[in-house]
């Protein structure tokens, strides 16, 4: 999955960095209807495009919808559990990576710094406390000494994020 979601990137980031904006979010909106699956990580990158266009309220939109989905898809569907099983894994949906979900809300308190500024606080806030919840949940699942994420640390950007908008 990974792979081709890098390769499917290719194009996407050429058009970026080669200066076409417009043509960067016509390949991501393309490849959002073409892949039900990928489109969250897609909307990410589209958000990280709305950004650079000077849209700060419409990417902190984008990163709240996805924020909101994957904190959805942190528990477990039965349904869609069994189907994997039958098929494969590729059925499942995605509910983002540890590190995405902290950047997530890391983005979304730079990208209301961009606009008015007046949620930043509260989310930074929230990078500490998905932070937390990501590392109790680790270490609680690590009774049998197999959990690889039972060493996460906490990376204090939240509370610095807080700290500089507080002063």
């Amino acid at each position: 999955g990974c792979a081709t979601h890098t390769d499917q990137l290719q194009a996407i980031r050429a058009s970026y960095h080669s200066g076409d904006v417009p043509g960067a979010k016509a390949k991501i909106d393309a490849a959002i209807a073409k892949s039900r699956r990928d489109a969250d990580v897609l909307k990410l990158d589209r958000a990280m495009v709305l950004l650079s266009e000077g849209k700060p309220k419409e990417a902190e939109a984008l990163l709240r919808e996805v924020r909101d989905r994957f904190e959805d898809k942190e528990g477990k569907d039965l349904a869609e559990g069994a189907l994997s099983m039958l098929t494969d894994d590729q059925q499942l949906a995605y509910a983002g990576e540890d590190y995405e979900k902290v950047l997530i809300r890391v983005m979304l308190a730079l990208a209301n710094l961009m606009a008015d500024g007046a949620d930043a606080p509260a989310y930074a806030l929230q990078v500490n406390q998905k932070q937390q919840l990501i590392i109790e949940k680790s270490r609680s699942a690590d009774a049998d000494g197999k959990n690889l994420k039972a060493g996460y640390q906490f990376v204090p950007v939240g509370p610095y994020m807080h700290a500089a908008l507080r002063e």
